[in-house]
């Protein structure tokens, strides 16, 4: 019987073999793939040159950050010590003010509107002591925050500094009788100097609580 065998035969391929072959095949294209979508992706609006990458330059965060730039000033004076000084020296002193004044015969003889503005007046000036006398000790600590380390020294400098000015203003304004200002009968009068107890008393009290508040606050 003649041999009827093809004089060239294609050889067979299994499945597995031509799945193997095209793995093989294409498996250097997927890193050529994904390094040409990035290099497309860096060209779009999101990326590129067309994109800034700071954060700042985002609408959104453009507005907070001018948000906060306005509140800085506001910051800076809500932890500087001595505006905190003010504030407590005023929320203080002014209803020290108002509980003292049936001591005082002329306020006591005031109509009502007026006394309180000798009391809002006469708080003004208790600020503006307060911090002239936390001035004073900071220019002999060289620190506006002596008030985190009150020692006993400073803390007495800062009293003995408002008593003083107390004792002076009240000796000027009680010595003028065309002033108006009298003690009431009920005022204690400290013999030496000749002054009443209750405003010496409030510069011995009101500074003490006004550094453990200003320290509460800051620290």
């Amino acid at each position: 019987m003649p041999n009827t065998r093809p004089l060239f035969t294609r050889p067979r391929v299994s499945q597995q073999t031509m799945a193997l072959s095209m793995t093989s095949s294409t498996r250097p294209a997927l890193p050529r793939l994904a390094q040409d979508w990035s290099a497309e992706a860096s060209k779009g609006p999101l990326h590129g040159e067309g994109r800034n990458d700071s954060p700042i330059a985002h609408p959104t965060n453009t507005g907070i950050q001018s948000r906060l730039n306005a509140r800085a000033p506001m910051n800076r004076i809500l932890q500087s010590p001595v505006a905190n000084i003010a504030v407590f020296a005023f929320l203080l002193n002014f209803p020290w003010e108002f509980l003292q004044t049936p001591l005082y015969q002329s306020m006591l003889e005031a109509a009502h509107w007026k006394a309180t503005q000798r009391c809002t007046l006469a708080t003004l000036g208790d600020v503006v002591i307060m911090v002239f006398a936390y001035g004073c000790i900071a220019l002999t600590t060289h620190t506006l925050r002596w008030f985190e380390r009150p020692t006993i020294g400073r803390l007495s400098g800062f009293v003995a500094v408002g008593v003083l000015v107390t004792v002076v203003i009240e000796r000027l304004a009680f010595g003028d009788q065309s002033l108006g200002w009298r003690y009431a009968s009920a005022m204690p009068i400290i013999p030496l100097v000749h002054v009443g107890l209750a405003p010496v008393m409030q510069w011995i009290i009101l500074p003490l609580v006004a550094v453990w508040f200003v320290k509460r606050q800051l620290t």
